[in-house]
C-alpha cells in the first residue's frame, strides 16, 4: 500500500508536468510560399547596376551554384532551410547578408579568440 506521501508526490509530479506542458510554446505557423521563383528572386537583388549571376548569388548566400540552376531550371525544388533563406532573402536580402556577415565575422572572432570553432 502507498503512503500520503507517495500520493502527495505523485500529484505534484503530475502537476509540475502539466505546468511545463502549458509552457511550451506551440511550433510557428508558417506559411511560406508554396513555390519560390529564384531566378525572379535572384534578379530583383538590389544590387545594381550588374544582375547578380548564379554563382555570385549562391556564394553570397550560401547555397550551392548547382542548386540555385535546379531551381531556377525546375528541376528541383528548394526545401527546409532553403524555402526560408529564400523567402527572407525576398523579403529583405540586404539585412540577410548582413546577418550572414556579421555571423561570419563572429566565427572568425571566436576563431581567433580560442583556436576553436562553433559547431
Amino acid at each position: 500500500m502507498m503512503g500520503r506521501g507517495y500520493t502527495n508526490w505523485k500529484r505534484e509530479r503530475e502537476e509540475n508536468l502539466r505546468v511545463r506542458r502549458a509552457a511550451v510554446r506551440p511550433p510557428i505557423a508558417t506559411s511560406l510560399p508554396e513555390t519560390l521563383d529564384v531566378a525572379a528572386i535572384r534578379l530583383a537583388l538590389p544590387w545594381r547596376p550588374h544582375s547578380v549571376t548564379q554563382d555570385q548569388f549562391a556564394r553570397r548566400f550560401g547555397f550551392s551554384v548547382g542548386a540555385v540552376r535546379d531551381w531556377e531550371q525546375g528541376r528541383r525544388k528548394p526545401d527546409g532551410a532553403a524555402r526560408v533563406l529564400l523567402t527572407l532573402i525576398a523579403h529583405d536580402a540586404v539585412r540577410i547578408e548582413a546577418a550572414i556577415q556579421a555571423a561570419i565575422a563572429g566565427e572568425a572572432v571566436l576563431q581567433d579568440a580560442g583556436g576553436m570553432t562553433p559547431q
